[in-house]
């Protein structure tokens, strides 16, 4: 599910940029096996060009800069996810806005996708292109609830003590999302929340007592 906790989701207003993609050049754009890159084409200006390094390989992207994996991140299709990453798509391509595939998959919740991407080497510390206000794949599922997926991107490495440009932490991102929701989310997920908000609090915690411990030595 789309997740609107954050304005500058949007990137619908930035400049038209030569769409990035990948389809095999010897297989025409119609193919059966390529429905998820034809979807993308349809209602959108298309502009395409070989990418160095990929053999074989066209690039392409949308108005929206978004390529195929966007789109498949976006959608929640694992399958032409895991398709285009196995025909050497790149990982950390940014739209227009300056969102990766990480970052639409944490935000609209596909966990499976998520972890397909880590495991190929997406970049879970991306704090996004300059419109994109320093917000990580964890910001992003934080603030969309995507619990599980917190999780994950914490057991990946991702930093639980970065902050967006409004200086906001992980954290403060699933607290928002809670006071949000509280009243309409089942105790379940009330639980999952209080471990997940406990699994970040830790860590600010930690980094809290380093600094006392650092200026009570400075004293």
């Amino acid at each position: 599910m789309a997740c609107s906790a954050l304005p500058i989701r949007g990137n619908a207003s930035f400049p038209t940029k030569t769409y990035e993609s990948l389809v095999p050049s010897s297989t025409p754009e119609s193919s059966s096996d390529e429905d998820g890159v034809n979807k993308l084409k349809e209602g959108s200006k298309v502009q395409s060009r070989r990418r160095t390094g990929c053999k074989g390989l066209i690039i392409r992207r949308n108005d929206k800069g978004e390529t195929a994996l966007h789109r498949s991140c976006i959608s929640g299709n694992l399958a032409l996810t895991r398709g285009l990453i196995d025909r050497g798509h790149p990982l950390n391509l940014r739209d227009n806005c300056g969102w990766t595939p990480l970052h639409e998959a944490c935000n609209h919740g596909y966990e499976q996708i998520v972890s397909l991407l880590i495991e190929k080497g997406a970049q879970v510390n991306d704090r996004g292109g300059i419109h994109c206000g320093g917000v990580t794949p964890i910001h992003d599922a934080a603030s969309c609830g995507n619990l599980s997926i917190v999780r994950l991107l914490v057991n990946a490495g991702a930093s639980t003590l970065a902050k967006t440009d409004k200086g906001e932490t992980p954290l403060d991102c699933l607290r928002n999302w809670y006071e949000r929701v509280e009243k309409e989310i089942d105790s379940y997920t009330k639980g999952e929340y209080e471990v997940v908000e406990k699994l970040l609090r830790r860590d600010l915690e930690k980094e809290d007592l380093k600094l006392d411990e650092r200026l009570l030595f400075m004293v």
